[in-house]
């Protein structure tokens, strides 16, 4: 995503193209929630498997030299905090659809 900051873009313009790579994110993400249900018996980790579902958002921040640093979020509606195989197995769908600057975590 820092290749967008890095093109002169206006604000708005910035926020569009963001938003338009977190929805392809979200789309591969909800791709690999739809795959791990298919190989579930081999992913451990408590998860609500008939609930289970992807959001992804833009994460900013401020390090501690005052830059700013931007990724996205994906976050595993009705899994445990704990399920790091199922977050794994995702991020892996994710990093092979050449996606990068993403993490993925999980929550009930």
């Amino acid at each position: 995503m820092a290749q967008f900051a890095e093109e002169n873009l206006t604000h708005a313009e910035w926020l569009k193209r963001v938003d338009a790579h977190r929805l392809d994110v979200l789309k591969q993400a909800k791709l690999a929630v739809k795959s791990a249900h298919r190989m579930r018996r081999e992913i451990g980790g408590a998860v609500n498997w008939a609930d289970l579902d992807a959001v992804a958002f833009i994460v900013l921040d401020e390090n501690r030299h005052g830059d700013l640093q931007e990724w996205i979020e994906v976050l595993l509606s009705e899994a445990s905090p704990e399920a790091s195989e199922l977050c794994n197995y995702v991020l892996g769908k994710l990093h092979a659809a050449g996606y990068a600057d993403i993490v993925v975590t999980a929550e009930w």
